[in-house]
């Protein structure tokens, strides 16, 4: 005879574990048409500076095109790279905004394009940023009795760590796209896109503008002093330890692909040419700046916003996509061994 008790402790175990949000999360990305490859495992040194394998739970990625001729062409590779994590009912994530100024530059959509040789405008990939509070505390309230930070923190942190990663991984890409002689063309070569996002299925509150600590005191239910929404900016800049860390990710990369500083300046001087782009300076250096910010900012949602959230950043995507700018071509030179950057202009379409 089975237990009930047992079966209860069974339910509560299983899902404090994780797995069913995980299988939720992963089973909604593919029905939108993302492929999840996932878990997404990086090294990294630890406290006792032995390196070790740290994981985000998932990777899910989607190629979006490009309508030329009544033919798609593939333009982004969209990459979501998601930490899941489980809250029973009865916890709630509340979180402190930051105050509204022009500190915050770069948004939690990393496009990664300076190794490309078409260009998208980002001024598109704002829209969303506004729609989002930014905020820089959170912490978990237990039963409106207990709190605990750590709950927030540690998805946060794994997926700041892993960002970075994941962009040299990808960056690393486009170079050996640029380099493979027998592709020929460049249609391989796609502007990489990363989104980190922390799922959660606690409800989630932001703490009102302007409140003194009588506003706290004298509050009856937490929505006295934050309203509820379904999605939100968790903003961090990084410590000295992240940048030595980004550096070691961004020296690795300069040193295993020789070509890079070679490409970047061929595409610097077609750029100038093409006066697309008047402000945009491509250098290696600029690279390993994006590896940087890549983990300022993280999407924080709850399970219900994922989906909306998601269909956002694939619409400012494709509103960016559709004023793509091609300024240089990839070809075959004469001996058809190494690819040469050829100067070219058109505009498209996004589907």
């Amino acid at each position: 005879m089975v237990d009930k008790k047992d079966e209860k402790r069974g339910k509560a175990g299983l899902l404090r574990s994780g797995l069913p949000l995980e299988h939720v999360v992963a089973g909604m990305l593919g029905a939108k048409g993302f492929s999840v490859a996932g878990e997404y495992t990086y090294g990294r040194l630890n406290e006792e500076e032995v390196c070790r394998d740290f994981s985000v739970d998932l990777l899910a990625f989607r190629l979006m095109g490009q309508v030329r001729d009544n033919k798609t062409e593939m333009l982004y590779c969209l990459n979501l790279l998601v930490e899941c994590k489980y809250s029973r009912r009865g916890i709630k994530w509340i979180f402190s905004p930051h105050e509204p100024d022009n500190r915050i530059k770069c948004g939690f959509i990393n496009i990664n394009q300076d190794l490309c040789v078409k260009r998208v405008g980002t001024e598109a990939l704002r829209s969303i940023e506004v729609e989002l509070q930014h905020c820089i505390r959170g912490t978990a309230l237990i039963d409106n009795k207990d709190a605990d930070a750590r709950r927030i923190s540690n998805g946060l942190y794994q997926l700041r760590y892993a960002s970075p990663h994941l962009t040299a991984r990808k960056l690393d890409n486009q170079v050996n796209v640029m380099r493979r002689a027998e592709f020929g063309d460049d249609k391989y070569l796609l502007i990489e896109v990363i989104c980190p996002i922390l799922v959660t299925t606690a409800p989630l509150y932001v703490l009102k503008h302007g409140l003194g600590m009588e506003d706290f005191y004298d509050m009856e239910t937490l929505k006295d002093v934050a309203d509820e929404v379904d999605g939100l900016v968790m903003y961090q800049e990084e410590g000295a330890e992240m940048d030595d860390y980004c550096f070691d990710i961004w020296s690795k990369l300069v040193k295993k692909n020789s070509h890079m500083k070679w490409y970047i300046s061929s595409l610097q001087e077609l750029l100038e040419e093409s006066g697309c782009a008047p402000h945009v300076c491509l250098d290696v250096y600029k690279l390993g700046r994006a590896m940087m910010h890549s983990s300022r900012n993280i999407l924080v949602t709850n399970l219900d916003g994922l989906k909306k959230w998601v269909r956002k950043v694939e619409r400012v995507l494709l509103e960016a996509g559709s004023s793509v700018y091609r300024y240089a071509a990839l070809e075959l030179d004469s001996d058809g061994e190494s690819i040469v950057i050829g100067r070219c202009g058109e505009r498209g379409g996004m589907v």
